[in-house]
């Protein structure tokens, strides 16, 4: 493991309560700001002011986080996921929840705008987990693997690359029946109204390699790899429900804060249907 990577001993967010407007919540972060380049500001629910995206920042259920033209950012999650969002995009944090009694893992995220570059873990391969990203006109669901989310509008599209292993696609709209299972060099074109369309492309492609750099931050690769690698991860099956404290790096040589800190509690709370930010 490389020294600024800090590995994780447990991780376990409790299984998620779904009250009557659909919102699921947890107490503490659910992950944490790995690297950052630019202007990045992160909305936290009930804040009247943004704040200002740092190295070892704390994301929380219902996060907005925005990126400036300049600005990029890369989020571990518990579950050792990471997340990279290029320039000039918005994401929300909806949902990331673990079940310690069940295995089952589910994480939402929806891109309002932009760029984003995700690389999961085996588990979400199975068990009944779930890792989608949701626009405005598509859902793509990560199965242990790496792929890249553009969200385009005016007209509203959305583009889904497989990268590694398994993505699938569909319309985010439920009467949109037919769904793409994408590999390395698949593609799928969401319309709104509209079946996913599959592409092929070239992973050397100037397009795509604009893609890939806009999605990419200095030291956050050597994270992606170890994901990938399925050395950064913990089987959680026998850990108890309870959610514990990360082990820090306490090597005198680290040159940044650990990945994981030990989770703020926060109050617990539903909302409105029409106060949420996603898009299901």
């Amino acid at each position: 493991m490389k020294q600024h990577v800090m590995k994780r001993i447990f991780a376990v967010i409790t299984s998620c309560v779904i009250g009557t407007a659909g919102m699921a919540f947890a107490a503490g972060n659910v992950g944490i700001v790995n690297t950052v380049s630019g202007t990045v500001r992160n909305y936290h629910r009930n804040e009247s002011q943004p704040e200002i995206v740092q190295v070892g920042g704390k994301v929380y259920i219902e996060d907005r986080i925005v990126t400036d033209k300049d600005g990029s950012v890369q989020i571990i999650f518990r579950d050792d996921s990471a997340v990279t969002l290029g320039p000039s995009s918005e994401l929300v944090i909806d949902s990331d929840t673990y079940n310690a009694l069940t295995g089952k893992r589910e994480t939402i995220l929806s891109l309002v705008r932009g760029k984003l570059r995700s690389v999961v873990g085996k588990q979400y391969s199975r068990g009944g987990s779930k890792y989608e990203i949701r626009t405005h006109t598509a859902i793509a669901g990560v199965r242990g693997t790496e792929n890249i989310v553009e969200a385009k509008d005016q007209p509203a599209q959305t583009l889904v690359y497989g990268i590694v292993n398994t993505t699938y696609a569909k319309n985010s709209d439920p009467n949109v029946k037919g769904e793409l299972n994408l590999g390395p060099n698949q593609g799928a074109r969401v319309n709104q109204g509209q079946p996913p369309e599959p592409f092929d492309f070239d992973f050397e492609d100037p397009a795509f390699l604009e893609l890939i750099n806009q999605t990419t931050n200095s030291g956050g690769s050597e994270v992606e790899d170890d994901i990938l690698m399925d050395t950064l991860g913990n089987d959680m099956s026998d850990i108890p429900g309870a959610e514990q404290p990360f082990e820090p790096d306490t090597s005198p040589s680290a040159d940044k804060p650990p990945l994981d800190q030990t989770p703020e509690q926060e109050p617990q709370s539903l909302y409105p249907e029409n106060e949420r930010h996603g898009y299901y």
